[in-house]
Protein backbone atom coordinates (compact mmCIF):
# COMPACT_ATOMS: atom_id res chain seq x y z
CA UNK A 1 0.00 0.00 0.00
CA UNK A 2 2.62 2.27 1.11
CA UNK A 3 4.23 1.77 -2.71
CA UNK A 4 0.86 3.00 -4.01
CA UNK A 5 0.35 5.72 -2.35
CA UNK A 6 3.88 6.82 -2.93
CA UNK A 7 4.77 5.87 -6.22
CA UNK A 8 1.90 6.85 -8.15
CA UNK A 9 2.03 10.15 -7.16
CA UNK A 10 5.46 9.95 -8.11
CA UNK A 11 4.80 8.67 -11.99
CA UNK A 12 2.05 10.85 -12.32
CA UNK A 13 4.52 13.70 -11.67
CA UNK A 14 7.09 12.39 -13.58
CA UNK A 15 4.92 12.10 -16.69
CA UNK A 16 3.63 15.59 -16.62
CA UNK A 17 7.52 17.06 -16.19
CA UNK A 18 7.70 16.55 -19.79
CA UNK A 19 5.45 19.67 -19.85
CA UNK A 20 7.30 23.27 -19.72
CA UNK A 21 4.59 24.30 -17.72
CA UNK A 22 4.61 21.60 -15.29
CA UNK A 23 7.96 21.60 -14.76
CA UNK A 24 8.40 25.61 -13.94
CA UNK A 25 6.02 25.06 -11.59
CA UNK A 26 7.46 22.27 -10.08
CA UNK A 27 10.81 24.51 -10.12
CA UNK A 28 9.18 27.44 -7.79
CA UNK A 29 7.30 24.84 -5.43
CA UNK A 30 10.43 23.18 -4.57
CA UNK A 31 11.79 26.61 -4.04
CA UNK A 32 9.05 28.11 -2.08
CA UNK A 33 9.20 25.14 0.07
CA UNK A 34 13.04 25.95 0.63
CA UNK A 35 12.05 29.24 1.54
CA UNK A 36 9.12 28.34 3.81
CA UNK A 37 11.01 26.10 5.87
CA UNK A 38 14.07 28.49 5.97
CA UNK A 39 11.45 30.86 7.32
CA UNK A 40 10.35 28.69 9.88
CA UNK A 41 13.61 28.74 11.85
CA UNK A 42 14.67 32.25 11.47
CA UNK A 43 11.27 34.11 12.24
CA UNK A 44 10.87 31.20 15.50
CA UNK A 45 14.39 32.86 15.95
CA UNK A 46 13.19 36.91 15.84
CA UNK A 47 10.27 35.45 18.14
CA UNK A 48 12.64 34.01 20.54
CA UNK A 49 15.11 37.23 20.49
CA UNK A 50 12.06 39.75 20.46
CA UNK A 51 10.65 37.94 23.83
CA UNK A 52 14.02 37.71 25.38
CA UNK A 53 14.11 34.23 25.74
CA UNK A 54 17.09 33.76 24.24
CA UNK A 55 20.14 36.55 24.34
CA UNK A 56 22.05 37.23 21.31
CA UNK A 57 25.06 38.83 20.99
CA UNK A 58 25.43 42.89 19.78
CA UNK A 59 24.42 41.68 15.19
CA UNK A 60 22.03 39.10 15.72
CA UNK A 61 18.96 41.25 16.29
CA UNK A 62 19.51 42.83 12.99
CA UNK A 63 20.96 39.68 11.20
CA UNK A 64 17.81 37.71 11.83
CA UNK A 65 15.33 40.44 11.16
CA UNK A 66 16.77 41.47 7.97
CA UNK A 67 16.68 37.62 7.18
CA UNK A 68 13.56 37.46 8.32
CA UNK A 69 12.33 40.11 6.12
CA UNK A 70 14.30 38.75 2.61
CA UNK A 71 12.09 35.28 3.51
CA UNK A 72 9.27 36.89 3.43
CA UNK A 73 9.44 38.88 0.58
CA UNK A 74 10.83 35.75 -1.20
CA UNK A 75 7.94 33.74 0.09
CA UNK A 76 5.58 36.29 -1.20
CA UNK A 77 7.40 36.46 -4.34
CA UNK A 78 7.59 33.12 -5.39
CA UNK A 79 4.40 32.44 -4.38
CA UNK A 80 2.54 36.11 -6.87
CA UNK A 81 1.02 34.30 -9.76
CA UNK A 82 2.81 35.40 -13.34
CA UNK A 83 1.93 35.01 -16.44
CA UNK A 84 -1.27 34.36 -15.68
CA UNK A 85 -2.66 36.00 -19.10
CA UNK A 86 -0.81 33.36 -21.28
CA UNK A 87 -0.96 30.29 -19.20
CA UNK A 88 -4.00 28.64 -17.64
CA UNK A 89 -4.94 29.41 -13.95
CA UNK A 90 -3.96 26.44 -12.24
CA UNK A 91 -0.57 27.22 -13.13
CA UNK A 92 -0.32 30.65 -11.88
CA UNK A 93 -1.75 29.75 -8.95
CA UNK A 94 -0.10 26.25 -8.30
CA UNK A 95 2.28 27.74 -5.56
CA UNK A 96 -0.12 29.35 -3.43
CA UNK A 97 -2.92 27.12 -3.59
CA UNK A 98 -0.50 24.48 -2.16
CA UNK A 99 0.86 26.20 0.51
CA UNK A 100 -2.83 26.90 1.76
CA UNK A 101 -2.98 23.08 1.07
CA UNK A 102 -0.07 22.32 3.27
CA UNK A 103 -0.69 25.01 5.82
CA UNK A 104 -4.90 23.33 6.10
CA UNK A 105 -3.19 19.68 6.51
CA UNK A 106 -1.05 21.13 8.95
CA UNK A 107 -3.51 22.88 11.29
CA UNK A 108 -6.36 19.68 10.72
CA UNK A 109 -3.16 17.43 12.19
CA UNK A 110 -2.43 19.76 14.66
CA UNK A 111 -5.89 20.07 16.32
CA UNK A 112 -5.98 16.72 17.94
CA UNK A 113 -2.62 17.35 19.26
CA UNK A 114 -3.03 20.41 21.12
CA UNK A 115 -5.70 19.11 23.43
CA UNK A 116 -2.44 16.85 24.61
CA UNK A 117 -0.25 19.74 24.77
CA UNK A 118 -2.30 21.10 27.98
CA UNK A 119 -1.33 18.25 29.83
CA UNK A 120 1.76 18.17 29.15
CA UNK A 121 2.52 22.19 30.13
CA UNK A 122 3.96 21.59 33.61
CA UNK A 123 7.01 20.11 32.27
CA UNK A 124 8.82 21.62 35.62
CA UNK A 125 6.58 20.31 38.37
CA UNK A 126 8.29 16.99 38.71
CA UNK A 127 11.32 19.28 39.51
CA UNK A 128 9.84 21.72 41.70
CA UNK A 129 8.32 18.91 43.56
CA UNK A 130 11.85 16.95 44.14
CA UNK A 131 13.06 20.37 45.27
CA UNK A 132 10.21 20.73 47.67
CA UNK A 133 10.73 17.37 48.79
CA UNK A 134 14.16 17.75 49.01
CA UNK A 135 13.93 21.04 51.48
CA UNK A 136 11.25 19.35 53.55
CA UNK A 137 13.91 17.04 54.47
CA UNK A 138 16.70 19.04 54.98
CA UNK A 139 14.52 21.25 57.68
CA UNK A 140 13.14 18.56 59.16
CA UNK A 141 14.99 18.67 62.71
CA UNK A 142 17.80 15.61 63.56
CA UNK A 143 16.78 13.79 66.89
CA UNK A 144 19.97 12.55 68.52
CA UNK A 145 19.82 10.12 71.49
Amino acid sequence: MPTIVVGLPAVVITLLAFSEQVYATLIAAAAEGFFVTMGFCVVALLVRILSKKWHPGPFTLPVVAGAARWIIFEVMNLAWPRGAEELPWTVGWAVPIGLAGIALAGFLVRLPVRADQNVNQDLHAPHEIAEEEDEAQTTKPVFTS
